[in-house]
Parts: structure tokens; C-alpha cells; sequence
């Protein structure tokens, strides 16, 4: 009787072992297609709002109205999620000044930076005939996407 026990409970033991460590293999999977799935979806949408304005800076480029190029910019700066919103010029110059005044508020850019919570989408610049006028670059934090992913494990 004694034998039959301990041979169920090795058997029972076993196969518990197999489902946890098989369930533990489908949430780590599960994880990492969510995080790519996250991230994919920043970086679309990131590259969408680069699209946005870089085809909105087309005609303020042609008729040189840069004042209207940095009121763009510093508004896309406005929200918390950007880090940054450059627009430079064919030689690589950017032309957005680092304070500015919008709506009646001084309003101080920010400053272009780089790192592992950032991710930098960018987008040239041409003219309806082709011609190239510039470049729009939109760093995006993604620190909050993190945090959810995070949350969520």
C-alpha cells in the first residue's frame, strides 16, 4: 500500500512540477509579446506624429515662417509624454529658438537629449516637388510604457 502512495505522489509531484513550470514559460512569453506589442505601438504612434508635422512644416519651410515651425514644435513639446521636438534645416541646423512666446506664455524648449527612455523617431522633409527641406526628430519617453508593463507583471 505504502508503495502505490509515494508512486501517486511522485506522479502527482511530477506533473505539477511540468504544468508550473509550464505555465510559468506562457507568462514570461506572454510578457515579452506584450512589451514588443507596447512598444510597437509608441514607436507607430511616434512615427505618425513626426509624419504630422513634418508635413505641416512643408509650406512655414517654403515661405521661411519659422516663427510658425517653433510655435509647432514647443506646442508638441507641451505634452509630458515628448521629450523633445527638433526641426532643422537642410544643413542640419535647428531652427526652433530655445524660449519662445505661445499664446501669451514664455514658453522654454527642450533640450534634444538621448538615452534608454527615449525613443528618437525622425522624418525628412520634402517639398510637393521632392525637394528636401529638412528634417523633424521627436524623442518620446517611454518610461510610462515601461511602468505599465511593470504593473502588469
Amino acid at each position: 500500500m505504502t508503495v502505490a502512495w509515494t508512486l501517486q505522489r511522485k506522479i502527482t509531484t511530477g506533473t505539477l512540477l511540468i504544468l508550473l513550470a509550464a505555465l510559468i514559460l506562457s507568462g514570461a512569453l506572454i510578457l515579452d509579446k506584450q512589451r514588443h506589442q507596447l512598444l510597437g505601438d509608441l514607436t507607430r504612434q511616434t512615427e505618425r506624429l513626426t509624419a504630422l508635422v513634418a508635413e505641416f512644416s512643408v509650406q512655414p519651410l517654403e515661405k521661411y515662417t519659422y516663427f510658425i515651425l517653433e510655435e509647432v514644435a514647443l506646442s508638441v513639446e507641451q505634452f509630458p509624454q515628448v521629450a523633445f521636438c527638433e526641426i532643422y534645416d537642410t544643413s542640419g541646423n535647428s531652427l526652433i529658438n530655445i524660449k519662445a512666446t505661445i499664446h501669451g506664455k514664455d514658453v522654454i524648449k527642450k533640450q534634444r537629449r538621448t538615452g534608454d527612455n527615449i525613443l528618437i523617431a525622425s522624418r525628412a522633409i520634402t517639398s510637393d516637388t521632392g525637394a528636401p527641406l529638412g528634417e523633424v526628430e521627436i524623442g518620446i519617453f517611454t518610461d510610462t510604457a515601461m511602468a505599465q508593463l511593470r504593473m502588469d507583471a
